[in-house]
């Protein structure tokens, strides 16, 4: 068995301090394996520089890889192999195990040649997961930890995560909670606030941001009256994410707890007397219904004569806009979307019903082989590239082209090496997508299939489900939902039958 070593200095799971004689290390621990498996070392490649995204030797050795230059890689450790496991895993995966070459790395004893195929991509999907989850938990509790979300009323204390007060803004925050304990609604603050020409949060924090402010003008809006009104952060209650949880910090005090219990009292005593009024009920596609044809949200107005509640373009509407119904009614449009996730429902579970059944596999294994097709082509088209460069090199040293001669077309070898390496790993991106879509674990049949729809529909169901509603005319309502991408990779006439 020809062999090939390839070690690193840099780990991608280990950071701080790399020892000196790391390089060494490995080349004992890799020589000692190959002694015991009676193998030969024929070549050596290693990235010497501390630097995280070095990548130089791993390059060159997958280059001569392709060119059959050995049969077997071996490496200390998954983690110190090219950039990242993940990388490696992908490069073992997508080009040594398809072209018969083997890998074996020391660390966990593992050698492709002393298990199956499937076993071999089971070990090498399980060390790129182990680099996944940690890079997402490292990032993430880096991101949470030092996040900064700034808030009317505060400001990070020089740099730091310490709150203090920010005078000017924390005084129109205790007016807004004095005038709403005296009665005034969010949409009277609102308009107090505009008319007195007093900056709006929006506008006060995003030049905190350093974002561009589209109105130096702009209105105070109801909704940010609202936020500030129900926000214990001006309590002294900070809340934020830490390693996924959430966790409660202490911040100053802008207003005290009896002003702001006062401010609540009056809030609620509002809500139930608007309720009382018949003003008060939810709009649970908000947001998310349109017009098709044109793609203007509809908004949902009370009609006089009618007495009921229906969805209408605002007025005034563009003029081209003309259909035979001038809206449609809010009931007409519940009752539509609840029979059309009724329907969704029942075909996802007719499809889960399918999941390991023989029409499914061979679908599953139809699509896979049509990819894998068009992967095996380009993966013979980059043997052809690299089998380019040995007879170019021997025309340089025998002189029938020159040394710029050769730079110039191993250059372009390298590049269209390079854009068929890109061709096979969106191939592969492609299987693990089909693979995905013909499991249990594919999202849309999940979500769907699971579905337990309530008796009344309301908005956070609309935002789970769905992305968008839309209205033909107003004589058709038609939904989009969620990881459609998903359903639609499976074949049509699945749901023609279902």
């Amino acid at each position: 068995m020809r062999c090939a070593s390839y070690t690193r200095m840099v780990s991608c799971m280990e950071k701080g301090e790399i020892p000196n004689d790391i390089i060494s290390q490995q080349n004992e621990r890799i020589q000692e394996y190959i002694k015991q498996r009676k193998w030969k070392l024929v070549k050596k490649y290693s990235d010497r520089k501390k630097e995280e995204f070095e990548e130089t030797a791993y390059l060159q050795m997958k280059q001569d890889a392709m060119g059959r230059q050995f049969d077997c890689l071996v490496i200390d450790s998954m983690f110190r192999c090219g950039r990242n496991s993940n990388v490696a895993a992908e490069l073992f995966k997508s080009m040594f195990l398809p072209a018969g070459l083997q890998i074996a790395v020391v660390e966990d004893d593992f050698c492709s040649l002393d298990v199956t195929e499937q076993e071999a991509v089971e070990y090498l999907d399980r060390k790129a997961k182990e680099y996944k989850d940690k890079l997402v938990t490292e990032d993430m509790r880096k991101f949470n930890e030092t996040k900064k979300y700034y808030k009317y009323g505060f400001r990070y204390k020089d740099g730091k995560m310490e709150l203090e007060i920010d005078p000017e803004p924390a005084e129109i925050v205790r007016r807004i909670f004095r005038l709403s304990s005296e009665g005034q609604s969010c949409s009277e603050i609102a308009k107090i606030l505009t008319e007195e020409k007093i900056e709006s949060s929006g506008n006060y924090v995003n030049k905190l941001w350093g974002r561009k402010i589209k109105d130096e003008h702009a209105a105070w809006k109801r909704d940010q009256i609202k936020r500030i009104l129900y926000n214990r952060q001006y309590i002294g209650e900070w809340e934020r994410t830490i390693d996924g949880k959430k966790q409660m910090f202490s911040c100053p005090m802008v207003v005290d707890m009896e002003l702001f219990q006062k401010a609540q009292k009056s809030l609620t005593h509002r809500s139930i007397n608007k309720k009382n009024l018949g003003l008060g009920k939810l709009n649970p596609f908000s947001g998310r219904i349109f017009d098709k044809e044109s793609g203007i949200p509809l908004k949902l107005y009370p009609h006089q004569r009618l007495k009921i509640r229906v969805f209408r373009l605002s007025y005034p509407k563009p003029a081209e806009i003309s259909y035979e119904r001038g809206n449609i009614p809010f009931e007409e449009v519940y009752q539509a979307v609840y029979e059309i996730l009724v329907n969704e429902n029942q075909t996802a579970r007719k499809i889960a019903g399918m999941i390991g059944s023989q029409i499914w596999e061979e679908e599953k294994v139809k699509k896979i082989q049509k990819v894998k097709a068009s992967a095996q082509k380009v993966f013979q088209k980059m043997l052809s590239v690299e089998e380019k460069n040995l007879p170019l090199y021997n025309q340089m040293i025998a002189g029938e082209i020159s040394e710029d001669e050769y730079e110039m077309q191993k250059e372009i070898n390298v590049q269209e090496f390079m854009e068929c390496d890109e061709k096979l790993e969106f191939y592969l991106e492609e299987i693990k997508k089909i693979e995905k879509c013909f499991s249990k674990n594919n999202p849309w049949i999940e979500m769907f299939s699971e579905m337990v729809i309530p008796e009344e529909i309301t908005r956070p169901d609309v935002k789970r489900w769905i992305d968008r509603v839309e209205s033909f005319r107003y004589e058709k309502i038609e939904v989009r939902f969620k990881n459609r991408e998903w359903k639609e990779m499976l074949p049509e006439e699945w749901f023609e039958e279902a």
